[in-house]
This record gives C-alpha cells, structure tokens and sequence, in this order.
C-alpha cells in the first residue's frame, strides 16, 4: 500500500489500495464495511477546527515550588481533578473577575496604602 502524501499545504491525497492491502487489513481486524475496494483512491484533507477558547495550548510556565505543590497535593485526593485543570481553573475565575469592572476586591497591599486608606475614609465620611 502507497502511503497517503504528507504534505499538509495539498487539499487533496491519493491512496492505492492492492488485494494484499485489504488482506491485510482485514487480518488486523478492520470490518467489511470500513474496507476500500482495490485501487486509486483521492481523498480531500478536513480540519476539525476548536474555537480559540477552547484549544488547550502547551506553554512552559514558572510557578512558585510551594503554589505547584499545593495543587498536586490537591490533585492526589480521591475525586480531585487534575492539578493543571486545578490551576487552569483558577486562572480563569481571575481573569473573568478581571473583565468584570464590579468585581473590584481591595487588597492586603491596598489596606496597606495610605493615600488609598485616605480616599476609602474620605468615601466612607461622604456615606455615613
């Protein structure tokens, strides 16, 4: 059997099928009906394609030994999922928070900030 081309770029590729071929295939127990007859055949490449925010993407990230321990730690109880899932997860909910102008969270670094103390207790002066 003539191996398909492997050129990504073609639309389009040829296989040719011989009696052998299809012994073969059947011996490795490919059914009757998922058989091609023998000779030359053109088939056209698809793509399945993921919309972007659903592709998972392979990068390297650097994280803190003791943030990655905590989520494999997680990851190794009964019924957790997977401490990349975990991660990937939290990520998310950070970033949807982000885009959500009303989910604005004072922070430890805030509460230390005396200009910010100053304009939270003039705000809080201007309520009461």
């Amino acid at each position: 059997m003539k191996n398909p081309e492997t050129d990504s770029t073609s639309e389009t590729f040829e296989a040719e099928y011989t009696e052998a071929d299809i012994q073969e295939m059947r011996d490795q127990g490919v059914s009757e009906e998922d058989l091609p007859s023998v000779g030359k055949h053109t088939f056209r490449r698809s793509r399945f394609i993921v919309p972007r925010k659903e592709q998972k993407l392979k990068v390297t990230i650097m994280l803190d030994a003791d943030v990655l321990d905590f989520y494999k730690e997680q990851a190794a109880k009964a019924g957790n999922l997977p401490y990349q899932t975990q991660i990937n997860r939290q990520l998310r909910k950070a970033m949807e928070k982000a885009k959500d102008p009303k989910s604005q969270v004072v922070t430890l670094e805030m509460l230390e900030n005396p200009a910010f103390l100053s304009k939270l207790a003039d705000k809080l002066k201007k309520v009461a």
